[in-house]
């Protein structure tokens, strides 16, 4: 009886032992996958934090492009940014003690100052270069012609305003494309006139500025039409341009009512005398 009393106890006691070993064995599972679990929470919790901090900042970059956009601060920045890209390029007498231009902002007021006050829906520019007129102005106009030169800067124009339906960019010498162009037009339009050669990546042509051409036929055409020439300080100053004079004297000749001005480097053409 003694004898049967104590080999049930020893296999009571052994499958105690074996439940505690297996319940061990699950306690040790159950823990690494409490720690394998942790694990993959902070990776994922790592990967989340990541994107959260990269959404800030995407957020806080569209929110200061929001706040900037289509301001003279916003066009400043693209400008100096796209120059320094490009390299140097050196105006048409600036290196003959000429007067600095003013800052490119001024001038692309200018430009939407004039479609304003005269009801232009067309801007043709001459001397693409890489694009920043355009840029400041595509959202004012309806259509939009610029004329460059060389044909690596107009690939890059082409290339910069894919998908803008308003802005055509033809290649070729401005003196040409503009006489082709006028025929087109159908209504007043306003001419920033800029195209000339300025070392760096510009190309020269027969001339280093066609300017005469240009007004020869923009002014053989409709006598509406607004006129802005850039880079007045050259005029008088630079070899290659002509003087003010000259400009005065091929303005009145094929359309004498019409009244010139200089001002912010910019010769302002315009159909009745006071406009400015």
């Amino acid at each position: 009886m003694c004898l049967l009393k104590s080999s049930i106890f020893a296999v009571q006691a052994s499958s105690k032992a074996s439940q505690d070993d297996q319940l061990g064995s699950r306690v040790s599972v159950a823990h690494s996958d409490i720690l394998a679990i942790e694990e993959q929470s902070r990776l994922i919790g790592s990967v989340i934090w990541k994107r959260v901090e990269q959404l800030q900042k995407h957020s806080m970059r569209g929110l200061i492009r929001s706040v900037i956009d289509n301001t003279w601060l916003y066009y400043w920045l693209r400008s100096l940014r796209n120059r320094l890209l490009a390299g140097p390029r050196t105006k048409g007498g600036a290196s003959r003690g000429s007067l600095p231009s003013p800052p490119e902002v001024i001038k692309q007021n200018t430009v939407r100052e004039y479609a304003s006050r005269y009801g232009l829906r067309t801007l043709v520019e001459t001397g693409t270069y890489l694009g920043d007129m355009v840029e400041a102005s595509r959202g004012f106009f309806e259509r939009i012609y610029t004329i460059e030169l060389s044909q690596e800067l107009a690939a890059r124009a082409t290339k910069r305003f894919t998908g803008a339906t308003n802005v055509q960019v033809l290649q070729g010498d401005s003196g040409e494309v503009v006489a082709d162009l006028v025929k087109l037009l159908h209504e007043p339009a306003l001419f920033w006139l800029d195209a000339h050669y300025s070392a760096g990546i510009t190309a020269k042509g027969e001339v280093d500025t066609p300017i005469l051409k240009e007004l020869s036929a923009i002014l053989a055409g409709a006598p509406n039409h607004i006129l802005l020439i850039d880079d007045a300080r050259c005029f008088g100053s630079d070899p290659a341009y002509p003087t003010i004079e000259e400009v005065t004297r091929l303005v009145r000749a094929c359309q004498p009512h019409r009244h010139l001005v200089v001002e912010n480097d910019i010769i302002r053409i315009t159909p009745e005398i006071g406009a400015v």
